[in-house]
């Protein structure tokens, strides 16, 4: 304490100290070789990258301290952009133009070492909370709600970088998204809650949503809602959802756009092999008539489903009870498959055991030719090797 640390009388210090200098280039070297700087001088050919400790420091999990030197040897830097240089781009018209904390917000470095750099990144560079990037026109609260390894408000940096900007919250990114796009789409590794007390301290889509409640109705570019994102990346229904869906009611009944074929929160959560029972459960209670609609490509949810090789007991049964006649209706569109000629067609091992329960359910449907001729039984010899029994092969034969 009290000794100068100003940056110059710093490294006078550290060339001093030989050990701890040389252990200093040595950790130079070694992260600009995992970053891939070049280790020895080339003639440029362009505009030449540079490398800069600061942005190395906090783009990656590392001691603190080791963020600390850098930052205190080169305390400009935490003003400075990166212009494809840590990462760089194959696109050269674009620059990524992100700041150290951007790339702190999107680092792997959790809990308090991580906080820390986040912080002190803050400290030194207020504004640049409010930049957003050249890549997505993300702003590094976009970047830390859509951090997996960063889930937690409090303990992991996400409430520092709010604060440092409350605004960011109702900011899109250059595909529509708020940051609550982005936290609902990593929302399967968000630890779960069981009392409501826990969501102020813990969760980052209950904080973005109290800071903005109208983001539950906002739609991206592609027409998801936050629910949306939510049906596609969710396993199980949870607090988190359900908190989303209170902001904004209508959602389970409210259809993306073309680019994600015209479907239903329902339909979303039938593709998605992560989604289980409980989602696809609680997305029908809030919308029977979904089991009943087709999305833009004619399939209904239980094609869907099907034609994702979802386990019978992990949704597909719940969609069939709330609309059996499925089952016997072809995909309106060319193709004009049925449910079972979908899972016959999946290349997945695990299907057989649903392509039982089909034919079991509706036999006729193994007798239905598709538009170039195929049995169901043609397409499941054609999806690879299934065994007799456990493939679901003999059930098809046996059914036609």
């Amino acid at each position: 304490e009290g000794e100068d640390t100003e940056p110059k009388a710093l490294l006078a210090k550290l060339e001093a100290n030989s050990k701890l200098h040389q252990r200093w280039k040595t950790t130079i070297k070694l992260l600009r070789a995992a970053f891939r700087f070049s280790m020895v001088k080339a003639t440029p050919t362009g505009r030449e990258r540079i490398f800069r400790m600061v942005h190395a420091t906090s783009a990656i999990k590392c001691h603190p301290t080791l963020f600390l030197l850098a930052k205190a040897l080169h305390p400009e830097q935490a003003q400075q952009f990166d212009e494809n240089d840590l990462f760089p781009s194959t696109d050269k018209a674009s620059s990524s133009s992100q700041t150290p904390l951007h790339l702190a917000a999107a680092s792997g470095a959790n809990g308090e070492g991580g906080r820390a750099v986040i912080k002190s990144l803050l400290e030194m560079d207020p504004p640049a909370a409010q930049h957003a990037d050249g890549t997505n026109g993300n702003l590094p609260l976009h970047r830390i709600a859509a951090n997996e390894r960063k889930s937690h408000w409090t303990l992991d940096g996400a409430k520092e970088v709010f604060r440092a900007y409350p605004r960011g919250a109702q900011v899109p990114d250059k595909k529509g998204r708020l940051p609550l796009h982005r936290a609902a789409e990593v929302i399967s590794k968000h630890v779960s809650f069981e009392e409501s007390d826990d969501m102020a301290l813990c969760s980052v889509i209950y904080n973005l949503l109290q800071e903005y409640p109208a983001g539950a109705s906002h739609a991206d570019k592609e027409g998801r809602l936050p629910l949306h994102a939510i049906a596609e990346n969710a396993k199980d229904w949870c607090e988190e959802a359900r908190i989303v869906l209170d902001a904004n009611p209508a959602a389970p009944r409210t259809r993306a756009n073309r680019d994600l074929h015209n479907r239903l929160p329902l339909h979303l959560a039938a593709a998605s092999p992560h989604a289980r029972g409980s989602l696809i459960q609680e997305l029908l209670r809030l919308n029977p008539r979904g089991a009943m609609q087709s999305d833009g490509a004619g399939k209904l949810p239980l094609h869907i489903a099907c034609e994702t090789s979802k386990e019978w007991d992990g949704g597909v049964s719940a969609i069939y009870e709330s609309n059996q006649g499925a089952l016997q209706q072809p995909e309106a569109n060319d193709r004009g498959w049925t449910a079972l000629q979908m899972a016959a067609a999946s290349s997945s091992s695990s299907t057989g055991e649903l392509i039982v329960k089909l034919t079991s359910l509706y036999g006729d449907a193994a007798g239905r030719r598709d538009k170039r001729g195929r049995y169901a039984l043609h397409l499941a010899c054609a999806s690879g090797s299934r065994s007799w029994e456990e493939g679901g092969l003999h059930a098809l034969f046996s059914a036609y």
